[in-house]
């Protein structure tokens, strides 16, 4: 927080208006919790983030009232992504002041019924959209953790089109059944993101519904295809594993934040400065391994997730005369998992050479 006043884009001030549209309290995986709000100022709405969680109440209470404020000691800055607009942000130093008068009235902040891919590209970073738009590419269903609800959550992107253009779109969980593609649909208060590109995001409140079929310029759906990401070429090799390199990682009960093992009792978070029991903090298992073929040939250095580690110690546990009760690799001892993998002669292999992603790996018979 106290390098946002050290940003050369950034300079303080008082701003007054009416709050509109305060989210819940956020926790990134930083670890800086912090909660955002649109302020309607004289011409325009603009976004805040707060990095100071306890004025939430307070400023969600003059949001209910539609009263006037006015918020001291902001800092406003050049957004990310989009030098040409401006965002506020507040600390612990910001502070929020009741009017008595207000030279404007307040007004709803209207968020448009529906938007054009077109003009979603010239949103800003976090807007809500809904737009009608076609699917023409639906990709595969991944399992992604997620630091800031701590759990693996299911994950499925999408290209989308209307007449003006494609977008890709990034829907969660109990949504991705309701896509088809091929179909059109109706896709309901979806947040403008960036990762590399703008994309659209499905959030706890959007929603999808089908609605008849749109007809799309086939030279938009041509374009589109340029949005699918490259096919992992994924590759079988059997050999076995001549070097392993373990980490064990802690979640941080209070944010979320990744924390080092350590061969204490006790460990400490980095980013909230807490201090935990170990036992009550949720582990996690990678690996690399070194893996050589039949040939004794050495292949390269992989990267293991813990749901591949997981799914080897299956494996391991099905083959005969292995005597394995315990497949969860988090419960394992650095060198329990370490021994079992350089012991088994023969490993079934799957990898994706060009990301060094080891994709799966099993006894072989």
């Amino acid at each position: 927080m106290a390098g946002q006043g050290r940003d050369s884009t950034a300079m303080k001030k008082d701003v007054e208006g009416y709050i509109h549209g305060v989210s819940e309290i956020k926790t990134p995986a930083s670890g800086n919790r912090y909660f955002d709000f649109k302020i309607q100022e004289r011409e325009e709405s603009v976004r805040v983030v707060c990095f100071s969680p306890e004025k939430r109440n307070e400023i969600k209470d003059n949001e209910i009232t539609k009263s006037p404020v006015k918020l001291l000691n902001v800092t406003a800055k050049k957004r990310k992504y989009e030098p040409d607009s401006v965002e506020y942000t507040m600390n612990n130093r910001s502070k929020v002041i009741r009017e008595k008068n207000m030279a404007f009235p307040w007004n709803t902040v209207h968020e448009k019924e529906q938007h054009t891919v077109e003009e979603i590209k010239e949103s800003s970073i976090n807007d809500l959209v809904s737009i009608t738009a076609k699917v023409v590419w639906k990709g595969t269903t991944e399992s992604v953790y997620s630091h800031t609800m701590r759990k693996t959550l299911l994950k499925c992107e999408a290209i989308i089109v209307d007449a003006t253009g494609s977008i890709k779109v990034t829907i969660w969980e109990n949504m991705i059944p309701n896509i088809t593609e091929g179909h059109s649909y109706l896709f309901q208060q979806f947040k403008v993101s960036f990762f590399n590109i703008k994309f659209v995001n499905g959030i706890r409140e959007s929603v999808i519904n089908e609605i008849e079929d749109i007809e799309i310029p086939e030279e938009i759906c041509a374009a589109a295809q340029q949005l699918k990401p490259k096919e992992k070429e994924c590759s079988n090799l059997t050999g076995r594993v001549l070097g392993v390199d373990v980490s064990f990682t802690l979640v941080c009960v209070n944010c979320r934040s990744r924390i080092t093992d350590s061969d204490d009792q006790f460990v400490n978070c980095g980013s909230c400065k807490t201090t935990f029991l170990k036992e009550f903090v949720k582990k996690t298992v990678s690996a690399n391994v070194i893996v050589i073929d039949e040939n004794n040939e050495n292949k390269g250095r992989f990267y293991c997730s813990n749901s591949v580690l997981n799914s080897m110690f299956e494996s391991i546990k099905a083959t005969k005369n292995y005597n394995i009760k315990e497949t969860d690799t988090a419960k394992l001892s650095r060198k329990m998992i370490v021994e079992t993998l350089l012991l088994v002669k023969k490993v079934l292999f799957e990898v994706v050479s060009d990301e060094k992603l080891m994709s799966s790996m099993q006894v072989a018979q």
